[in-house]
Parts: structure tokens; sequence; C-alpha cells
């Protein structure tokens, strides 16, 4: 009798035990953000990042596998302030690629979000949200128009009847650092049989608008050439894109 009972308690214990095991299904490890990179810039700094491309993409490194269907906007958010900036994702294996639509502004800060919406490939949540600052390049130093007075004198024109007297107005499409636009920076030059003769000039500068003016009046119907060099630079410390040297001739 004794041999009888303990049979079926036997068979009762170890099914319990096989069904158990089988029936042990193991979630995986918690989803970690491992680095979070603009470009070649890291974001997960702690402090806000600068100088970022405007048309870089943005990518997450996640210490597991993830599932595609919670790598949306439901857990993932760029915005300027309180617009949110529109972009695609794609994703494989661990890492997710954030790319904007259209290139993001010059000089703006932005907010990027990634939220424990976020799941692992076994639907455990990322162990928790996390937010990074980051703040675009300044934008470049570009060369729009020069003046005489207020007449346009083009890049290519070769102008004539240019005054001798009026000073020349040099606008560029950003702030121009002054202590840039010194020594050889910006010239006036004679041309004469093909000697290229230095002119005295005075420098002024106001926010994006250089003002050259000859310390003598010019000549009369004689050709000069009024240039920039690359060594200007915008008030963010971009050097000038665009260096222009412009012919033109007297009245």
């Amino acid at each position: 009798m004794k041999n009888s009972f303990r049979t079926p308690y036997a068979l009762i214990l170890i099914l319990l035990l096989v069904f158990g095991c089988c029936n042990n299904d193991d979630p995986g490890p918690t989803p970690q953000l491992i680095s979070v990179r603009a470009g070649s810039l890291d974001l997960n700094t702690g402090i806000s990042t600068g100088n970022v491309p405007i048309n870089s993409s943005i990518k997450f490194v996640v210490s597991t596998l993830i599932d595609p269907e919670t790598a949306t906007t439901s857990s993932l958010a760029l915005a300027k302030g309180t617009t949110f900036v529109a972009f695609t994702i794609s994703i494989f294996e661990n890492i997710i690629t954030l790319t904007p639509l259209s290139s993001l502004e010059f000089d703006t800060s932005y907010l990027l979000t990634i939220s424990t919406a976020l799941k692992s490939n076994k639907g455990v949540s990322l162990k928790s949200s996390s937010s990074f600052s980051f703040t675009t390049e300044p934008p470049p130093l570009l060369f729009v128009n020069m003046k005489s007075g207020t007449r346009d004198i083009s890049i290519g024109e070769r102008a004539t009847n240019v005054s001798t007297t009026l000073p020349f107005t040099i606008t560029f499409n950003t702030k121009v650092d002054p202590a840039t636009t010194i020594g050889e920076a910006i010239s006036l030059n004679l041309i004469s049989g093909g000697t290229y003769t230095t002119i005295g000039i005075e420098v002024s500068v106001s926010d994006n608008a250089v003002t050259v003016a000859q310390i003598n009046p010019l000549n009369h119907l004689a050709e000069y050439v009024l240039s920039t060099s690359g060594a200007i630079k915008s008030g963010k410390g971009v050097n000038l894109t665009n260096p222009i040297s412009i012919y033109f001739i007297t009245e």
C-alpha cells in the first residue's frame, strides 16, 4: 500500500517540474540607452551640445534588439520650442536612426526625447525616458551685394561711371566680426598697365554691413578692383564662404 501511494505523488511532482520549466518565459533584459549621436557629435554629454550640422541624422543605440512597432512618434520626439519636427525612422537591430524631413534651422535650439514607450523585441520597456538638448551650427557668412552710394555694383558687371568719392557698402547675410575686417581682409587696388597699386581705405562695420571709404578721391576714368578675403568672419566665428573681387571704372 505504501508504494501505491508514493507512485502517484512522484508522478505529480515530476509533471509539475516539467510544466513549470516549460512555462518559465524569460522576458529578457531591460533595454537601456547606450549612446545618442547627431552625425559625429555625442549628444549624451549631460550638457547641451553645440554646432550640430543642420543636415544631421540622429542615431540611438540601445542595449537590446528593438520592437519596430514601438519606435514611433509616441516614443521619439524632436522639437524646436513647442513646434515638433517631422522625421523618418529606420531601425537596424538595436540602432534607431531619426532623419528630419527637411534641414534644421541654423543657430537654433532643439530638444530630443526618447521615452519608455520604446520596447525591446521581448516587450520590455526602455529603462527610463531621456531628453537631450542641442544647438545647430551657425549660418555660413555670405556676400550679398555691394553698393557705391545707393548704386548696386555687381560681380562680373565691370561697372562704369562709379563715383570717385562715395564710399562702398558691402552687405553680408549675417553679422560680421569687425576685428576680422582689418589688414588685408578687404583691399582696394588701382589697376594700371597690369600693375596693382593698393589704395588707402578706412573700414567700419555695422552689424552685417561693412563700409569701405577711400581715404583720398579715386582717379577719374581709372580701373579699380575691390576684394574681400576668406579671413572675414561672422559674429559666430564662421569664415566668409564666397570671397569676392569686383572690378569697376570710375567716372
